[in-house]
């Protein structure tokens, strides 16, 4: 599990990167009010830190090979200045994914697995781990596991 200080800054990354905005990929929540079409925010409730050693070899040999360009991401500077900031490396960045609980357990684990791509809400630009920069686009995928509940 995280620690209070690494909470608190995915929490100001939260903040930082979510954009009040309906899209047509928002699906009514059932427990909100009738007047509120979506959240104001989001609420962090508890956080796992996965430091899984073969993936992240992994992720270190893909990142030496890197030729391309650089690029300016808003998570990047959602994290100024919080024990965020400093896990990344060069050219790294953080992204969300919406998912349920369970299948976020099971990431942690293995990392993404192809396989499931697309399985609850399809793949519309083919097979792949989908991410985004906005926490309000990825909550657009999330579910819960039933009962507003998260293991």
């Amino acid at each position: 599990r995280c620690s209070e200080e690494e909470k608190g800054a995915l929490q100001q990354l939260l903040d930082k990167t979510f954009r009040r905005s309906l899209t047509r990929d928002r699906t009514p929540d059932q427990d909100a009010p009738e007047d509120e079409e979506m959240p104001y925010r989001l609420e962090l409730v508890d956080a796992f830190r996965s430091e899984h050693v073969l993936l992240n070899r992994d992720l270190m040999k893909v990142s030496e090979r890197w030729e391309g360009d650089l690029f300016s991401v808003k998570t990047i500077d959602a994290v100024d200045g919080t024990c965020l900031a400093e896990r990344l490396g060069g050219g790294q960045a953080y992204f969300y994914h919406g998912t349920n609980p369970s299948s976020s357990m099971s990431i942690l684990k293995t990392g993404f697995d192809l396989a499931y791509a697309g399985s609850a809400t399809g793949t519309m630009f083919g097979a792949g781990a989908y991410t985004a920069e906005c926490s309000s686009k990825s909550d657009e995928y999330a579910r819960d596991d039933g009962g507003n509940t998260y293991p």
